[in-house]
């Protein structure tokens, strides 16, 4: 009996042991264990953009999804090599800060009218058939916003922090 009673003591004491070292390979298991996955959010201002080129000039149209609540359009040309121009009627005017914005909001399946980026003073001498170079746009959205009074406007200065994934 004595015995039996020995390595009960004895296998209580290994677990005592155990159980205290619980607490740190715990803490090491959720500190350095990588978790995977994720749930996509929509946040009612997802977007397409057609781009067509012809004649030096780069021709866009942004189109809102289907199920896009309403939003406000902005784009702005890049292009390293060469000077833009924007050509602004239908509902384009230019900002402060470098865009261009479209005057009226879009929504379900709505587009803009066609914005035309113009390449200028292209030298004829420096370029030859198969240059490359890339004339970038890039276009944002923003939700709807309305005053008291129920006029709608946009507010460029709402951001949305998106952690890259590692």
């Amino acid at each position: 009996m004595r015995r039996h009673a020995n390595r009960i003591i004895a296998v209580l004491a290994v677990l005592l042991i155990l159980g205290a070292q619980m607490g740190s390979a715990y803490a090491y298991f959720t500190a350095y264990t990588k978790a995977e996955g994720g749930y996509p959010i929509h946040l009612g201002g997802k977007g397409e953009i057609e781009e067509k080129f012809a004649s030096w000039t780069k021709m866009l149209t942004i189109t809102a999804d289907s199920d896009c609540e309403p939003v406000f359009v902005r784009a702005k040309g890049i292009c390293a090599r060469f000077n833009l121009t924007y050509d602004l009627k239908d509902g384009w005017t230019a900002g402060d800060d470098g865009y261009v914005y479209y005057d009226k909001p879009i929504s379900f399946g709505g587009s803009t009218n066609e914005l035309r980026i113009h390449i200028d003073n292209v030298p004829e001498e420096e370029v030859e058939e198969g240059d490359a170079f890339n004339v970038a746009v890039i276009y944002e959205m923003t939700p709807v916003l309305y005053e008291e009074d129920g006029t709608e406007y946009a507010d460029w200065t709402r951001i949305l922090e998106v952690v890259p994934e590692e």
